[in-house]
């Protein structure tokens, strides 16, 4: 009886391993590709509404121009700015010319960012200055005056 017992379990895993799926792994490469995606945002900071430029001062600063933000490497961001005279609030006819300096007493045409000076700790203002000429001030007659200063940014 012993002998048909282990005759009939070799045969049942003769049987047992016919049918068994065996894996067998191979040394191969296999790749995952993980992406995000994360689109450029700034913010421009431009000075706050001056209430009050002291009659007869030649140059007053107004504040900084900054940009902060996280842009793509290949680009950069550019501000241009655009002013209206002063004009007399009761005789638009009455307005007189000023300039916008910045800290190295050139005016203001533009300014860029890069997308390494945003991500670096460093103060990325520019004082803006109100230059107004002594022989302007000779001639600006009393009234109550308002200018207008336009800040566009643009990545690039």
């Amino acid at each position: 009886m012993k002998t048909v017992k282990t005759s009939v379990s070799a045969v049942l895993l003769a049987s047992l391993l016919a049918t068994s799926v065996l894996s067998v792994c191979a040394d191969s490469d296999q790749s995952l590709t993980l992406t995000m995606q994360q689109d450029s945002d700034y913010i421009l900071s431009i000075p706050r509404d001056q209430s009050r430029i002291t009659f007869g001062a030649v140059d007053t600063v107004i504040g900084d121009l900054s940009v902060s933000g996280n842009i793509q490497t290949t680009e950069s961001v550019v501000v241009t700015m655009s002013y209206t005279d002063f004009i007399d609030v009761n005789d638009e006819a009455n307005y007189f010319s000023y300039t916008i300096l910045v800290d190295d007493g050139s005016e203001f045409e533009s300014a860029t960012w890069t997308s390494s000076m945003l991500l670096s700790d460093g103060d990325t203002g520019i004082p803006l200055t109100v230059h107004i000429d002594t022989a302007t001030w000779a001639t600006t007659e009393a009234g109550t005056y308002y200018s207008t200063l336009i800040f566009t940014a643009a990545l690039a």
